[in-house]
């Protein structure tokens, strides 16, 4: 339906009347012992971070995603 967007009636930090921002961080530790493959144990910590921002310009909507790990960052 033109003119209904409930894009800004999401959870998130209000940057503006018409922009949004929210998003999460997720920490883990990988553990794993490969003593038949190798002799070392490997340990990683990983971390992944993913930033939305919400904008409406009704009725014209949309979101901007990114990514950021230690891989590097994503736009979606």
């Amino acid at each position: 339906m033109l003119g209904v967007n409930e894009t800004l009636a999401y959870k998130g930090i209000s940057i503006d009347n018409r922009l949004k921002m929210r998003g999460f961080i997720d920490f883990r530790l990988d553990y794993t012992n490969f003593d038949s493959l190798i002799s070392e144990d490997d340990t990683r910590f990983r971390t992944f971070a993913d930033i939305d921002f919400l904008i409406d310009f009704s009725p014209v909507s949309g979101e901007i995603h990114f990514g950021f790990s230690n891989e590097g960052i994503d736009l979606e």
